[in-house]
């Protein structure tokens, strides 16, 4: 199915013929294979702590699902200053209604 949208979209070209026999190919290119010497052990473990923390994960989450789209991120800013101007409004009505 994932190799039918790549083939679909033109990331990958099949001249095998089915789907999935290329599928089947290419899900057994790494089989039996031994990683002798991976050079980049300690960066991948300190990437891979990284991106499996919780703040990065929930942020990714969050940027995904809320602001997925620029107006997302206006209607927040829009919203942050309204609620500010609400806050600047009742401080104020308070302050004058105190001094008569």
């Amino acid at each position: 199915m994932l190799l039918a949208k790549l083939v679909d979209s033109g990331v990958l070209v099949n001249y095998m013929g089915s789907n999935e026999e290329a599928a089947s190919m290419i899900n057994g290119i790494c089989k039996e294979v031994a990683w002798v010497d991976f050079f980049y052990v300690k960066q991948w473990k300190t990437i891979n702590m990284y991106c499996n923390g919780y703040w990065p994960k929930h942020i990714a989450r969050m940027r995904s699902i809320y602001f997925s789209s620029p107006w997302n991120m206006i209607a927040l800013l829009a919203g942050i200053i309204l609620f500010a101007l609400t806050v600047v409004q009742t401080i104020f009505t308070i302050k004058s209604a105190g001094y008569k």
